[in-house]
């Protein structure tokens, strides 16, 4: 979901910090909230761009189709180098990830991996001329390649028209049927064309799960799923409320009603009601239903020392092993959330 099969995705970093430091990181919730994560959540640059490739590289492996996700390392604040750790040194450490990832990643050159640039240039000739320089890289990168696809004229053009048709990013069923009636395009035909689109990632539908509702932008859902996780990591208030998001943080407890008044003005209820939200994330295996309104989160539960956990030794641990060195994030509250679903012996 977060990692479409075709798209370019830019770590940036700051050249004035360590590899090894950990930045500031804040947390913003359509354009408008934000956050700072926590320290424990934080991680150092070199661990950011080492987690982006490796997702990247999972997307790549169980890709069948020959598209890839690529990721770029940009640099700002080249005028102010850290005296540490220069430009050079981070490039020389960073080159073991020309090798691992060669399929994703896309380096300045043989021997320099980041794109340096300095972001704070006033604006005029010399932003512009950064602009250039890096979307010409981009565009002639070796590793991004492209694919001839044939689709017919008549399914670009539904595209585009359902594109327009909601700012919010999400239709129902029947408003696509009515824009291909207006194009000539039989039900079946605009069906046909809202899958191919799904499976290039250009818009979202789950026919198994939520069959009258089209995602045209990933926005509404990644937006209300930002909200609880950053719910997740703010301190709890005064009232019903905060204890909500206290269990939230601290057992990965989400109840309905907390998130009908997180979400109170903020989304357009219609036609993505908070019931569909809830039915999307037990789809996605985020979240699985306890009771009738309450629901269990596992990856909003913050990580633990594992040193003081006794392991059972009466019998033989599971090992789980996915692609080599590539495990996709997400992978173990999944299966925590799998595991809880399952109705024959052993029961979780």
């Amino acid at each position: 979901l977060m990692f479409p099969k075709v798209s370019l995705h830019l770590v940036v970093i700051r050249l004035d910090e360590k590899l090894d430091d950990k930045p500031k990181v804040r947390y913003l919730v359509a354009g408008e909230n934000t956050y700072e994560l926590p320290e424990n959540l934080a991680l150092s640059n070199l661990q950011i761009i080492e987690r982006t490739c490796e997702l990247a590289e999972a997307t790549r492996i169980s890709s069948e189709d020959g598209f890839c996700p690529w990721v770029m390392v940009i640099a700002t604040h080249l005028d102010c180098e850290c005296p540490e750790e220069s430009l050079k040194e981070k490039n020389r450490r960073l080159q073991y990830l020309v090798d691992k990832y060669d399929c994703i990643l896309i380096p300045k050159s043989g021997d320099e991996v980041i794109f340096a640039m300095n972001a704070m240039a006033p604006k005029g000739q010399e932003r512009d001329e950064y602009t250039r320089l890096l979307q010409q890289h981009i565009l002639q990168a070796p590793k991004v390649h492209s694919k001839d696809v044939q689709v017919p004229a008549r399914w670009m053009l539904f595209h585009l028209e359902l594109s327009r048709c909601s700012d919010e990013g999400v239709v129902e069923k029947s408003v696509c049927l009515e824009v291909g009636d207006r194009i000539q395009m039989h039900e079946d035909d605009v069906m046909n064309a809202v899958k191919y689109f799904d499976s290039v990632a250009l818009l979202m539908y789950l026919p198994n799960k939520l069959p009258d509702l089209i995602f045209t932008k990933f926005d509404p859902v990644v937006s209300r799923l930002s909200e609880v996780l950053a719910a997740s990591f703010t301190r709890p208030s005064a009232g019903p409320l905060g204890e909500d998001r206290r269990k939230l943080r601290t057992t990965g407890i989400l109840r309905k009603k907390f998130v009908e008044e997180l979400f109170r003005g903020k989304f357009n209820p219609h036609p993505f009601s908070v019931d569909m939200f809830f039915a999307l994330l037990e789809y996605l295996r985020i979240s699985d239903q306890i009771d009738k309104d309450t629901y269990f989160i596992p990856c909003v539960l913050p990580l633990d020392d594992p040193n003081p956990v006794k392991f059972v030794t009466e019998c033989s641990p599971v090992l789980l092993t996915w692609c080599k060195n590539v495990l996709p994030q997400g992978f173990f509250p999944a299966l925590i959330v799998q595991l809880l679903r399952r109705k024959s012996t052993p029961c979780f």
